[in-house]
């Protein structure tokens, strides 16, 4: 019984911790790109920059909200962190409109 138990454990410890990484990859996707669209507004690449702005809006952002809706229980340490930096990210995107003319 004690051995079960202890598989159990350790198997809810493994799904949070793949829970923990893969928001943090996505966060991590979401910088990368955020770095893109700047890097292009630099080099005055505006359609490139706009691609990765719709990019990051429908796909990134959108399945970082999808995930921590359905899964961010597995992940409650980090769970608020992730929705902070979900927020931050949809201010960076109404800035990123304003200064490609999206909005």
């Amino acid at each position: 019984m004690a051995m079960a138990v202890m598989v159990i454990i350790k198997g809810i410890q493994w799904l949070m911790t793949a829970a923990t990484i893969y928001q943090f990859i996505v966060e991590e996707s979401i910088q990368s790109v955020q770095m893109g669209i700047y890097i292009c507004m630099q080099h005055n690449e505006y359609e490139e920059a706009r691609k990765l702005l719709r990019y990051l809006e429908s796909d990134l952002i959108s399945g970082l909200w999808d995930f921590n809706r359905d899964w961010g229980w597995l992940a409650p340490h980090c769970s608020g962190a992730f929705r902070d930096f979900a927020r931050a990210t949809e201010n960076s995107i109404k800035v990123y409109k304003e200064l490609l003319g999206m909005s």
